[in-house]
């Protein structure tokens, strides 16, 4: 029997906010999807061996858990980007250089989960750039007449669940699970995390910090 990971998501997350606990639950979620679905790439900022840094903090590169697979900074030593911060068990991606995996990287992916937690969001921060674009932006500018930020996706064929709903609402100062599920399978060296490869002077890194990321390849049938 398969499970909806979105209906999944929805009873853990009474569980999560009574505990107090912002992420690792969510892998409750995943050990069910695993029945359904193909490889999972977990990458958690809890786990410092899985890093390469520099000056302690700096994230270079960035180890899945349970697989060979790693994610590394777009801009490294390039003018005016930044690296990566990793504090305690989360990484800032404020003004810094998003991540990428590497080129040679040819498995695809239907879902991606992300445990993160959004500040006072600047419109256009990004949190996934891939064929789906997840951008944030001020409500105003989507025309909804609604108060603070929403996530903006330039595919019409993806869907976006925070904590479990379809909805594109963010919390703001808060931690929160986004799941993006596309109806088509797309390549992982399409996937840029923490912001937007371009140039610096877009200003789409995200303006929050990410806690977990897990992929889960095309679904088996």
């Amino acid at each position: 029997m398969c499970f909806d990971s979105g209906s999944m998501q929805k009873r853990f997350i009474p569980i999560m906010h009574a505990l107090g606990i912002k992420k690792h639950l969510l892998m409750m979620v995943f050990f069910i999807s695993m029945l359904c679905y193909g490889e999972i790439i977990q990458f958690s900022a809890a786990e410092q061996e899985c890093f390469i840094l520099t000056n302690s903090t700096s994230v270079v590169e960035w180890k899945s858990l349970n697989t060979t697979n790693l994610i590394r900074v777009v801009h490294r030593n390039a003018y005016d980007w930044r690296l990566p911060t990793l504090t305690g068990d989360k990484i800032s991606f404020l003004n810094a250089s998003p991540l990428e995996f590497l080129p040679s990287e040819l498995k695809t992916y239907t879902k991606i989960f992300v445990v993160a937690h959004a500040n006072i969001l600047k419109p256009w921060s990004t949190l996934v750039d891939a064929d789906i674009g997840l951008n944030v932006l001020p409500n105003a500018f989507a025309a909804t007449g609604e108060s603070g930020f929403k996530f903006y996706k330039s595919s019409n064929t993806a869907k976006v669940y925070i904590n479990g709903e379809q909805t594109t609402h963010t919390l703001i100062n808060q931690s929160f699970i986004v799941e993006l599920s596309l109806d088509e399978p797309s390549n992982l060296n399409n996937v840029f995390i923490g912001g937007s490869p371009a140039t610096t002077y877009w200003n789409r890194s995200w303006d929050g910090y990410i806690y977990e990321i897990l992929f889960v390849e095309e679904e088996l049938t």
